[in-house]
């Protein structure tokens, strides 16, 4: 377990980041920092770029981070709307000694991946083969749901205990039922994560749930055991807000509350977000947000913020481009029109 000092008068935030691309594309950018902007914890979700700018360069970028690096890189699984630009990111914001790079299990068979995605698997193998152990880069391509990433005990800070990354997908019971003779399914490889903040001053709950589908929450459901939340203080909403992730609504249903803040993107090949599985959400979540405004059609590069104040308990929220709140009565009006 990794340790930080964190004085008790620190007034810590939490900087999100869902940045998505006009037709299909997205990434995500946890920051954990105080109010002299000093970083403590940083993890970046995924990469996209569209006309070869990349808005998640840019944002590491402003925080400084090229010279810092960040501390987690998770890549979700092997599609190219999660992936291109990926290996810019690793050389600029990654290295050997601080940077954990978490993956799907992609490091087998790679012929059945595109080309973007064998890039990747390739420069990822190249971190690690025929280098020193010292110099390794940390890549961790086999977690599975209840595994624990990354953990960081506070010391001094009181407030909260700790930070803890926890993989809730792919479940193990999932990855291997797809047989020689089955159609591979990238989805059903692809990590999903919680990260959580537990203590005195409360919890803090937020789920960055990569392209998960419905077997995967599925199985979450089922275990009635386990410690899995269900209300959030932000989700990343899985797939683009298709019907092939809607069963986290089941999840989010299950005690009866309301979660806080939940944002998707867009795929347009596919018509997504569906604007059904959306009007669901609402039900279960307080602001749904879009990386685009699907509601009048306008399609771009977008960017939602939303800070968490820690002392404060507050949110401030901002949105760059395109990106909208999403106003379920026009989403419902859509609907019916097109009944």
């Amino acid at each position: 377990m990794k340790r930080l000092v964190i004085d008790h008068n620190t007034k810590l935030k939490i900087a999100v980041y869902h940045i998505g691309y006009s037709k299909e594309g997205e990434s995500s950018v946890f920051i954990l920092y105080d109010a002299e902007k000093v970083v403590y914890y940083s993890i970046v979700f995924d990469c996209y770029e569209e006309e070869q700018y990349n808005i998640t360069d840019s944002i590491l970028e402003q925080w400084g981070l090229a010279e810092k690096k960040i501390d987690m890189l998770v890549w979700t699984h092997p599609h190219d709307d999660h992936s291109i630009g990926l290996v810019n990111i690793v050389k600029k914001y990654c290295n050997h000694k601080k940077t954990k790079i978490c993956t799907a299990n992609v490091f087998g068979n790679i012929q059945r991946f595109s080309s973007i995605c064998k890039e990747n698997i390739n420069f990822l193998n190249s971190l690690v083969h025929g280098r020193s152990v010292k110099d390794r880069v940390k890549i961790h391509p086999m977690h599975c749901y209840p595994d624990i990433m990354e953990e960081i005990e506070f010391l001094g800070y009181g407030k909260f205990d700790k930070l803890v990354i926890q993989c809730i997908a792919p479940m193990p019971n999932i990855g291997g039922i797809q047989g020689v003779d089955k159609t591979f399914d990238n989805n059903k490889i692809g990590l999903g994560c919680i990260v959580k903040l537990e203590g005195a001053s409360g919890k803090i709950h937020m789920l960055f749930a990569g392209d998960i589908d419905n077997m995967s929450f599925e199985s979450l459901i089922s275990e009635t055991d386990s410690e899995i939340p269900t209300v959030y203080n932000y989700i990343k909403i899985p797939h683009h807000g298709s019907t092939h992730g809607k069963k986290l609504i089941e999840l989010l249903q299950m005690d009866g509350d309301i979660s806080e803040y939940a944002s998707t993107s867009v795929y347009m090949q596919h018509h997504l977000p569906d604007k059904k599985v959306l009007t669901e959400y609402g039900k279960v979540v307080e602001t749904l947000i879009c990386t685009s405004d699907i509601v009048n059609q306008k399609y771009g590069k977008g960017v939602v913020y939303l800070d968490f104040d820690l002392d404060t308990k507050t949110v401030k929220t901002q949105y760059y481009g395109t990106a909208t709140t999403l106003d379920l009565g026009e989403l419902k009006k859509i609907l019916h029109l097109l009944q």
